[in-house]
Protein backbone atom coordinates (compact mmCIF):
# COMPACT_ATOMS: atom_id res chain seq x y z
CA UNK A 1 0.00 0.00 0.00
CA UNK A 2 3.24 2.07 0.76
CA UNK A 3 4.73 1.75 -2.61
CA UNK A 4 1.14 2.25 -4.35
CA UNK A 5 0.64 5.84 -2.63
CA UNK A 6 4.06 6.77 -3.08
CA UNK A 7 3.75 5.62 -6.58
CA UNK A 8 0.26 7.47 -7.17
CA UNK A 9 1.88 10.73 -5.94
CA UNK A 10 5.08 10.43 -8.22
CA UNK A 11 2.84 10.23 -10.95
CA UNK A 12 0.62 13.33 -10.09
CA UNK A 13 3.92 15.34 -10.28
CA UNK A 14 5.06 14.02 -13.46
CA UNK A 15 1.93 14.42 -15.55
CA UNK A 16 0.28 17.29 -13.18
CA UNK A 17 2.51 19.17 -11.08
CA UNK A 18 5.78 19.21 -13.16
CA UNK A 19 4.05 21.59 -16.02
CA UNK A 20 2.97 23.95 -13.63
CA UNK A 21 6.42 24.48 -12.73
CA UNK A 22 6.57 27.10 -15.49
CA UNK A 23 3.48 29.37 -14.26
CA UNK A 24 5.12 29.24 -10.86
CA UNK A 25 7.85 31.46 -10.82
CA UNK A 26 8.18 35.39 -12.68
CA UNK A 27 7.90 35.83 -16.02
CA UNK A 28 10.91 35.90 -18.56
CA UNK A 29 10.22 35.57 -22.02
CA UNK A 30 8.47 37.11 -24.66
CA UNK A 31 7.65 37.19 -28.16
CA UNK A 32 8.17 40.46 -29.06
CA UNK A 33 10.25 39.68 -32.31
CA UNK A 34 7.22 37.18 -33.66
CA UNK A 35 4.04 39.55 -32.40
CA UNK A 36 5.66 42.60 -33.64
CA UNK A 37 7.17 43.79 -30.70
CA UNK A 38 3.67 42.88 -28.82
CA UNK A 39 4.75 41.32 -25.42
CA UNK A 40 3.08 37.96 -24.87
CA UNK A 41 4.10 37.21 -21.32
CA UNK A 42 5.26 33.56 -20.81
CA UNK A 43 6.44 32.36 -17.61
CA UNK A 44 10.05 30.97 -16.60
CA UNK A 45 11.37 28.27 -18.96
CA UNK A 46 11.62 24.55 -18.17
CA UNK A 47 13.61 21.55 -19.61
CA UNK A 48 11.24 18.88 -19.30
CA UNK A 49 13.87 16.12 -19.68
CA UNK A 50 16.10 18.10 -16.84
CA UNK A 51 13.66 18.00 -14.75
CA UNK A 52 12.91 14.20 -14.99
CA UNK A 53 16.40 13.26 -15.33
CA UNK A 54 17.15 14.69 -12.42
CA UNK A 55 14.22 14.49 -10.09
CA UNK A 56 12.05 12.29 -11.29
CA UNK A 57 14.26 9.32 -12.35
CA UNK A 58 16.29 9.50 -8.96
CA UNK A 59 12.89 8.36 -7.35
CA UNK A 60 11.54 6.13 -9.20
CA UNK A 61 14.16 3.74 -8.37
CA UNK A 62 12.34 3.42 -5.41
CA UNK A 63 9.23 2.41 -7.36
CA UNK A 64 8.73 -0.59 -9.38
CA UNK A 65 7.65 1.04 -12.52
CA UNK A 66 8.74 3.21 -15.10
CA UNK A 67 7.41 6.26 -16.22
CA UNK A 68 7.54 4.44 -20.18
CA UNK A 69 5.06 2.03 -18.48
CA UNK A 70 2.28 4.11 -18.40
CA UNK A 71 -0.03 3.57 -20.98
CA UNK A 72 -1.69 6.58 -23.49
CA UNK A 73 0.21 9.93 -23.55
CA UNK A 74 -0.98 13.33 -21.97
CA UNK A 75 -0.38 15.11 -25.03
CA UNK A 76 -2.94 16.00 -27.74
CA UNK A 77 -0.36 15.52 -30.27
CA UNK A 78 3.34 14.41 -28.99
CA UNK A 79 4.96 16.59 -31.77
CA UNK A 80 4.96 20.12 -31.50
CA UNK A 81 2.22 21.67 -34.04
CA UNK A 82 2.64 25.61 -36.10
CA UNK A 83 0.15 27.47 -33.83
CA UNK A 84 -1.27 30.53 -33.30
CA UNK A 85 -1.08 32.59 -30.44
CA UNK A 86 -4.26 35.21 -29.81
CA UNK A 87 -4.88 38.56 -27.43
CA UNK A 88 -8.73 38.75 -28.53
CA UNK A 89 -8.35 42.25 -26.52
CA UNK A 90 -5.86 43.51 -28.84
CA UNK A 91 -5.68 41.65 -31.47
CA UNK A 92 -2.59 40.88 -31.31
CA UNK A 93 -0.58 37.50 -32.21
CA UNK A 94 2.58 35.50 -32.61
CA UNK A 95 3.31 32.73 -34.70
CA UNK A 96 5.01 29.71 -32.61
CA UNK A 97 4.49 25.90 -32.65
CA UNK A 98 2.84 24.20 -29.78
CA UNK A 99 1.73 21.21 -28.35
CA UNK A 100 -1.11 20.49 -25.97
CA UNK A 101 -0.78 18.49 -22.83
CA UNK A 102 -4.57 17.86 -22.22
CA UNK A 103 -4.43 15.78 -18.68
CA UNK A 104 -3.02 19.33 -17.19
CA UNK A 105 -4.81 21.77 -19.69
CA UNK A 106 -1.44 23.89 -20.61
CA UNK A 107 -0.32 25.17 -24.10
CA UNK A 108 3.20 24.29 -24.43
CA UNK A 109 5.20 26.70 -26.61
CA UNK A 110 8.30 26.72 -29.20
CA UNK A 111 9.47 29.91 -30.62
CA UNK A 112 11.88 27.21 -32.98
CA UNK A 113 10.97 24.04 -33.37
CA UNK A 114 14.40 22.59 -33.53
CA UNK A 115 14.69 23.91 -29.84
CA UNK A 116 15.43 21.79 -26.69
CA UNK A 117 13.54 24.04 -24.29
CA UNK A 118 9.77 24.99 -24.32
CA UNK A 119 7.28 27.75 -22.53
CA UNK A 120 4.32 27.61 -20.82
CA UNK A 121 1.10 29.84 -22.12
CA UNK A 122 -0.38 31.89 -19.75
CA UNK A 123 -3.32 31.03 -18.84
CA UNK A 124 -5.92 33.82 -19.12
CA UNK A 125 -9.28 34.56 -20.65
CA UNK A 126 -9.26 36.28 -24.05
CA UNK A 127 -5.73 34.84 -24.87
CA UNK A 128 -6.37 31.47 -27.31
CA UNK A 129 -4.33 29.19 -29.01
CA UNK A 130 -4.67 28.26 -32.83
CA UNK A 131 -2.91 24.70 -32.89
CA UNK A 132 -2.57 23.74 -36.74
CA UNK A 133 -5.74 25.25 -37.40
CA UNK A 134 -7.58 24.00 -34.35
CA UNK A 135 -9.03 27.06 -32.11
CA UNK A 136 -8.83 26.59 -28.22
CA UNK A 137 -10.21 28.74 -26.01
CA UNK A 138 -9.82 29.45 -22.25
CA UNK A 139 -12.94 30.24 -20.13
CA UNK A 140 -14.92 29.29 -17.84
CA UNK A 141 -17.74 26.42 -17.42
CA UNK A 142 -19.15 24.21 -15.50
CA UNK A 143 -18.26 20.44 -15.84
CA UNK A 144 -19.94 17.06 -16.15
CA UNK A 145 -19.96 17.74 -12.07
CA UNK A 146 -21.52 20.91 -12.08
CA UNK A 147 -18.19 22.09 -10.45
CA UNK A 148 -17.29 25.43 -12.06
CA UNK A 149 -13.61 25.38 -13.76
CA UNK A 150 -11.63 27.00 -15.95
CA UNK A 151 -9.70 25.36 -18.88
CA UNK A 152 -9.69 25.20 -22.43
CA UNK A 153 -12.79 24.18 -24.79
CA UNK A 154 -12.06 22.93 -28.66
CA UNK A 155 -14.17 25.10 -30.92
CA UNK A 156 -15.47 22.47 -33.41
CA UNK A 157 -18.03 24.47 -35.58
CA UNK A 158 -18.82 28.07 -35.15
CA UNK A 159 -22.41 28.33 -36.66
CA UNK A 160 -23.90 31.44 -38.48
CA UNK A 161 -26.62 32.42 -35.38
CA UNK A 162 -23.95 32.92 -33.30
CA UNK A 163 -23.59 29.57 -31.40
CA UNK A 164 -20.47 27.37 -30.91
CA UNK A 165 -20.52 24.00 -30.28
CA UNK A 166 -16.98 23.51 -28.31
CA UNK A 167 -15.65 20.24 -27.13
CA UNK A 168 -13.50 19.46 -23.44
CA UNK A 169 -10.75 17.63 -23.90
CA UNK A 170 -9.71 15.51 -20.57
CA UNK A 171 -7.97 12.78 -19.46
CA UNK A 172 -8.41 10.51 -16.39
CA UNK A 173 -5.19 8.37 -14.36
CA UNK A 174 -5.40 5.08 -13.72
CA UNK A 175 -3.36 3.41 -11.44
CA UNK A 176 -1.93 0.48 -11.81
CA UNK A 177 -3.46 -2.73 -10.19
CA UNK A 178 -1.39 -5.61 -9.57
CA UNK A 179 -2.32 -9.69 -9.96
CA UNK A 180 -4.15 -10.94 -6.89
CA UNK A 181 -3.76 -14.27 -7.89
CA UNK A 182 -1.28 -15.95 -10.23
CA UNK A 183 -4.07 -16.44 -12.98
CA UNK A 184 -4.63 -12.45 -13.30
CA UNK A 185 -2.31 -10.45 -15.02
CA UNK A 186 -0.81 -7.16 -13.74
CA UNK A 187 -2.89 -4.07 -15.27
CA UNK A 188 -0.65 -1.01 -15.65
CA UNK A 189 -1.26 2.62 -15.23
CA UNK A 190 -2.90 4.07 -17.78
CA UNK A 191 -4.05 7.39 -19.28
CA UNK A 192 -7.70 7.48 -20.61
CA UNK A 193 -9.30 10.09 -22.85
CA UNK A 194 -12.79 11.95 -22.05
CA UNK A 195 -14.51 14.30 -24.01
CA UNK A 196 -17.53 16.05 -22.94
CA UNK A 197 -19.71 18.72 -25.42
CA UNK A 198 -20.58 22.16 -24.96
CA UNK A 199 -22.82 24.99 -26.40
CA UNK A 200 -21.57 28.88 -26.46
CA UNK A 201 -25.47 30.58 -27.08
CA UNK A 202 -24.33 34.54 -26.81
CA UNK A 203 -21.22 34.34 -24.44
CA UNK A 204 -23.16 31.95 -22.17
CA UNK A 205 -21.92 28.20 -22.10
CA UNK A 206 -23.56 25.13 -21.18
CA UNK A 207 -22.73 21.63 -20.83
CA UNK A 208 -24.30 19.23 -23.31
CA UNK A 209 -26.15 16.20 -22.38
CA UNK A 210 -24.50 12.58 -23.35
CA UNK A 211 -28.00 11.03 -22.95
CA UNK A 212 -30.72 11.52 -26.36
CA UNK A 213 -33.16 11.36 -23.38
CA UNK A 214 -32.44 14.54 -21.77
CA UNK A 215 -29.92 16.49 -24.29
CA UNK A 216 -32.99 18.52 -25.93
CA UNK A 217 -33.68 20.21 -22.50
CA UNK A 218 -29.96 21.98 -22.41
CA UNK A 219 -31.31 24.50 -25.57
CA UNK A 220 -33.29 27.46 -23.91
CA UNK A 221 -35.91 27.08 -27.20
CA UNK A 222 -37.25 24.62 -30.17
CA UNK A 223 -36.65 21.58 -26.99
CA UNK A 224 -40.04 19.93 -28.44
CA UNK A 225 -38.24 19.81 -32.40
CA UNK A 226 -34.63 18.82 -31.07
CA UNK A 227 -36.90 15.76 -29.17
CA UNK A 228 -38.00 14.39 -32.01
CA UNK A 229 -35.41 15.35 -34.52
CA UNK A 230 -33.04 12.93 -31.90
CA UNK A 231 -35.40 10.12 -32.46
CA UNK A 232 -36.09 10.62 -35.92
CA UNK A 233 -32.13 10.81 -36.66
CA UNK A 234 -31.32 8.33 -34.27
CA UNK A 235 -29.25 9.73 -32.62
CA UNK A 236 -26.42 8.34 -29.66
CA UNK A 237 -24.35 10.97 -29.09
CA UNK A 238 -21.34 8.87 -29.08
CA UNK A 239 -19.46 10.96 -31.09
CA UNK A 240 -18.68 14.22 -32.19
CA UNK A 241 -20.51 13.81 -35.33
CA UNK A 242 -24.17 13.42 -33.82
CA UNK A 243 -23.66 16.70 -31.20
CA UNK A 244 -22.06 18.48 -34.90
CA UNK A 245 -25.61 16.98 -36.34
CA UNK A 246 -27.86 18.54 -33.66
CA UNK A 247 -26.22 21.66 -32.81
CA UNK A 248 -26.45 22.12 -36.75
CA UNK A 249 -30.03 21.71 -37.23
CA UNK A 250 -30.84 23.85 -33.76
CA UNK A 251 -28.76 26.34 -35.87
CA UNK A 252 -31.31 26.03 -38.69
CA UNK A 253 -34.28 26.73 -36.39
CA UNK A 254 -32.70 29.86 -34.71
CA UNK A 255 -31.85 31.04 -38.48
CA UNK A 256 -35.58 30.58 -39.69
CA UNK A 257 -37.17 32.48 -36.89
CA UNK A 258 -34.87 35.56 -37.74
Amino acid sequence: MRNYLFLSTLLFIYLFITPIIVYAQSELRAASDLAGGYNFSVRDTYNAQRIKDEFLNSMIKETTIALEDIKGSPFYTEQFLPGTLVDNLTGKVAEVFLRYNVYSDIFEVKYDLNSSESFGFIQKPGLDCIMDGTKFIYTSFKNHKNVSQSGYLQQINKFDSDITLLKRNYQKLHMPKPAKTSLEKDVPAKLSNHQEYYIAIANEISLLNSKKSKIHKDFPKHQAELKKYVQKQKLKFKTEKDYTILVSYYDSLISNKK
